[in-house]
Protein backbone atom coordinates (compact mmCIF):
# COMPACT_ATOMS: atom_id res chain seq x y z
CA UNK A 1 0.00 0.00 0.00
CA UNK A 2 2.62 2.68 0.75
CA UNK A 3 4.79 1.93 -2.20
CA UNK A 4 1.89 2.55 -4.39
CA UNK A 5 0.68 5.79 -2.69
CA UNK A 6 4.59 7.16 -2.99
CA UNK A 7 4.25 6.20 -7.14
CA UNK A 8 0.57 8.24 -7.20
CA UNK A 9 1.99 11.13 -4.97
CA UNK A 10 4.80 11.30 -7.40
CA UNK A 11 2.79 11.18 -10.61
CA UNK A 12 0.50 13.73 -8.56
CA UNK A 13 3.23 16.45 -8.21
CA UNK A 14 3.66 16.35 -11.84
CA UNK A 15 0.09 17.62 -12.86
CA UNK A 16 0.12 20.18 -9.95
CA UNK A 17 3.43 21.81 -11.64
CA UNK A 18 3.89 21.01 -14.81
CA UNK A 19 2.81 24.19 -17.36
CA UNK A 20 -0.12 21.94 -19.07
CA UNK A 21 -1.82 18.84 -19.72
CA UNK A 22 0.55 18.19 -22.57
CA UNK A 23 3.81 18.74 -20.36
CA UNK A 24 2.75 16.84 -17.90
CA UNK A 25 1.59 13.84 -19.79
CA UNK A 26 5.24 14.60 -21.32
CA UNK A 27 6.92 14.27 -18.35
CA UNK A 28 4.55 11.19 -16.96
CA UNK A 29 5.15 9.16 -19.68
CA UNK A 30 9.30 9.40 -19.44
CA UNK A 31 8.41 8.45 -15.53
CA UNK A 32 6.77 5.68 -17.09
CA UNK A 33 9.15 4.30 -19.15
CA UNK A 34 12.44 6.26 -18.80
CA UNK A 35 14.06 6.85 -22.74
CA UNK A 36 17.75 6.61 -21.42
CA UNK A 37 19.00 7.21 -25.16
CA UNK A 38 17.04 10.89 -24.48
CA UNK A 39 19.02 13.91 -23.93
CA UNK A 40 17.24 14.77 -20.21
CA UNK A 41 18.18 12.12 -18.12
CA UNK A 42 21.22 9.68 -17.83
CA UNK A 43 21.56 6.38 -16.67
CA UNK A 44 23.70 7.90 -13.75
CA UNK A 45 21.15 10.54 -12.99
CA UNK A 46 18.51 7.76 -13.00
CA UNK A 47 20.54 5.31 -10.64
CA UNK A 48 21.30 8.21 -7.96
CA UNK A 49 17.66 8.80 -7.68
CA UNK A 50 16.56 5.21 -7.46
CA UNK A 51 19.46 4.67 -4.64
CA UNK A 52 18.26 7.92 -2.77
CA UNK A 53 14.50 7.03 -2.83
CA UNK A 54 15.46 3.22 -1.50
CA UNK A 55 17.80 4.65 0.83
CA UNK A 56 14.49 6.86 2.25
CA UNK A 57 12.00 3.75 1.87
CA UNK A 58 14.45 1.94 3.68
CA UNK A 59 15.08 4.16 6.47
CA UNK A 60 11.31 4.72 6.77
CA UNK A 61 10.33 1.22 7.17
CA UNK A 62 13.04 0.59 9.72
CA UNK A 63 12.11 3.62 12.01
CA UNK A 64 8.40 3.20 11.29
CA UNK A 65 7.46 2.66 14.90
CA UNK A 66 9.96 5.11 16.32
CA UNK A 67 10.60 8.42 17.24
CA UNK A 68 12.80 10.74 16.05
CA UNK A 69 13.88 11.48 19.65
CA UNK A 70 14.50 7.40 20.20
CA UNK A 71 16.98 7.49 17.49
CA UNK A 72 18.80 10.55 18.38
CA UNK A 73 19.19 9.49 22.14
CA UNK A 74 20.84 6.00 21.11
CA UNK A 75 23.34 7.53 18.61
CA UNK A 76 26.96 8.42 19.83
CA UNK A 77 27.34 12.41 20.33
CA UNK A 78 29.77 12.26 16.95
CA UNK A 79 27.22 10.53 14.80
CA UNK A 80 24.36 13.18 16.23
CA UNK A 81 26.95 16.34 15.67
CA UNK A 82 27.70 15.42 12.17
CA UNK A 83 23.94 14.48 11.23
CA UNK A 84 23.20 17.98 12.66
CA UNK A 85 26.38 19.64 10.45
CA UNK A 86 25.88 17.87 7.37
CA UNK A 87 21.99 18.71 7.48
CA UNK A 88 22.72 22.66 8.38
CA UNK A 89 25.39 22.81 5.41
CA UNK A 90 22.51 20.90 2.83
CA UNK A 91 19.84 23.39 3.85
CA UNK A 92 22.35 26.36 2.67
CA UNK A 93 24.68 24.90 -0.03
CA UNK A 94 21.80 22.95 -2.00
CA UNK A 95 18.57 25.55 -1.60
CA UNK A 96 18.62 25.82 -5.04
CA UNK A 97 16.45 28.31 -7.19
CA UNK A 98 14.25 30.23 -4.82
CA UNK A 99 10.63 29.61 -6.13
CA UNK A 100 7.57 29.89 -3.94
CA UNK A 101 5.79 26.65 -2.63
CA UNK A 102 3.69 24.75 -5.14
CA UNK A 103 0.59 25.53 -3.49
CA UNK A 104 1.46 29.60 -3.65
CA UNK A 105 0.14 29.70 -7.18
CA UNK A 106 -3.36 28.85 -6.19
Amino acid sequence: GWLSTLVLVCYAWVFFRAQDFETAFTIARAMSVPDFAGPTVGTLEVIKTGGIIMLVLATQVTLRNRSVEWVFDRMPWIVRSATIALMLVSIFLLSGDDRAFIYFQF
